[in-house]
């Protein structure tokens, strides 16, 4: 897998990056957030009744489906992130993006260092820059803040005396 990714990360023109963009940043981010929030986040909480357990069991099935040991504690936290942005925000392009940015930016900081723009090789073990760590944590921060606080609230069903029930069901039927 890391062979078949660092082949594809080699980018000697900007037209290559662009394609690289489309197939590393923005076809898995529709794909796999359409797949893993879209539908299994979906059928997790229909079945524990409890949003947070879906979130996180998604977060653990997605990480895990990459086959990436080393990486699956973080892949499993950015899985539930993007499971909370779209809980938080009912939209399913919200985590769609954020996954875009998430793999994007990775091909990015790939291709600018390829071009001499930057020092720093997202490649190698070395210890991430502290002002690109501090860019991404307020980056993430604003973003689920943003998304926490324009959230969508769970819809509130309110009966009072004069509703009326199917009985055969117990299904709420209106006058």
């Amino acid at each position: 897998m890391q062979a078949l990714q660092t082949l594809f990360l080699v980018m000697p023109t900007f037209t290559v990056f662009i394609v690289n963009l489309i197939i590393i940043g923005l076809l898995p981010a529709i794909a796999e957030e359409f797949l893993f929030r879209g539908a299994l986040q979906q059928l997790l909480y229909e079945g524990f009744k409890n949003i947070h357990v879906a979130i996180w069991v998604t977060a653990i099935i997605f990480s895990a489906i990459h086959v990436q040991f080393y990486g699956f504690v973080p892949r499993m936290i950015l899985g539930a992130i993007l499971g909370y942005l779209f809980y938080w925000s009912g939209n399913i392009w919200v985590p769609i993006i954020g996954h875009l940015f998430n793999n994007g930016g990775q091909v990015a900081l790939t291709y600018l260092h390829q071009q001499g723009v930057i020092k720093y090789d997202i490649d190698t073990d070395e210890t991430v820059p502290i002002y690109l760590a501090l860019v991404s944590a307020l980056l993430l921060a604003g973003c689920l803040y943003i998304a926490w606080k324009n959230r969508v609230p769970e819809p509130v069903v309110v009966m009072d005396e004069h509703d009326m029930t199917d009985n055969q069901n117990n299904t709420p039927t209106w006058p």
